[in-house]
Formats: C-alpha cells, structure tokens, sequence
C-alpha cells in the first residue's frame, strides 16, 4: 500500500523529533561537510538558505561559515502564502521571530532577492526519493518559490529520509542535490 504525502510527513517528523544527541550532531557535521565541498557551492556567488529549526538539517553553522567568507546570504520571510529573500549579514541582529509558524525570519528591511538574482537555494525537506523530489511541510511556499528559481536546487536530509519514490503532483519540482549522512 502506497502512503500518502500526510502519512510520510507525519512518520518522517516522527523520526526527527526522536533523534538522539549524538546521531544529530555527528550527521550534521557531515552533512555540512560535504555541503561546503560541493563545486557548486564554492561557486555560487548569492546562496539561499533556511534557517533549521526543531530537528531539520542543522544550517546555522553553515550560514556563518557562508557569512564569514563573504558569499552574499540570503535567508526566507513569509509574505502571506509566499516566501521572499532577504539578505543577511549577521545572525544576531537581522532576524526576528515569527511567533505564527516558530521560526526565524530576516527582518522585514533587508534586501529583496529575487529569485533569478539566487545562484544556489538549499531547500529543508522532510522526505527525498531517487528522483530528487522532495516533500516538505505541505504548506506549498517553496513550491511557489521554486517555479520562478533557475539556480542549483540542494536539499539537506539524513539517510532516514530516504523514500525510494514519493507521491508527486504537477506542481512537485525535483532538487537537483541532495546531500546526505
């Protein structure tokens, strides 16, 4: 029996909340590894990012290693039922919190990104298949986000993640990376 997008999303969550210390700590340090040695990275000049939370794929070590070497970093806000990117220089001052959706957003002054102006977009996912379609919270903002978006696609994801194929829609774009531990 094939499951559905809320059932695979609904164990995947499960699974992440239940990570222990170390498997979290020692797969994030890989992951962000392999992540700074991708060509593509090295090369990008403006990176899109979001910014973890809960038990997601850890990107706040990875956002200062981009800060620090002077890529141009540019992180999601919610506007209504899209996302815009905004550019940040500094984790501690340019954030706020959006109490709605439990997260931290750039604050709403910043630079605008446009998508076409976005080199790579690392993207959060709750489950990847072998074709690169990822399924994420089921709110649809990268979606949307993602059919204006020509840049390099990279989703971050632990092995456990892995489904061999997810129900896809039209709509559904697929990642063109997805690194792992």
């Amino acid at each position: 029996m094939v499951k559905s997008k809320d059932e695979i999303r609904h164990e995947k969550l499960f699974y992440c909340q239940a990570l222990d210390k170390k498997y979290y700590q020692k797969s994030n340090r890989i992951i962000r590894k392999k992540l700074l040695k991708l060509p593509t990275l090295k090369l990008a000049k403006t990176i899109g990012i979001y910014y973890s939370i809960n038990k997601e794929v850890d990107t706040l070590k990875i956002i200062n290693y981009l800060l620090k070497h002077k890529y141009t970093v540019v992180l999601p806000r919610t506007v209504r039922t899209a996302l815009q990117f905004h550019q940040i220089n500094n984790l501690q001052t340019d954030l706020t919190y959006n109490a709605k959706y439990k997260l931290y957003e750039p604050d709403i002054n910043l630079p605008i990104y446009p998508p076409q102006t976005i080199d790579v977009m690392i993207i959060p996912l709750l489950s990847y298949d072998l074709d690169h379609y990822r399924l994420g919270y089921g709110k649809g903002f990268y979606d949307g986000y993602l059919k204006e978006f020509s840049g390099t696609k990279i989703g971050l994801g632990y092995h456990f993640q892995f489904i061999e194929k997810l129900p896809c829609e039209p709509h559904d774009i697929p990642l063109d990376i997805i690194v792992t531990n």
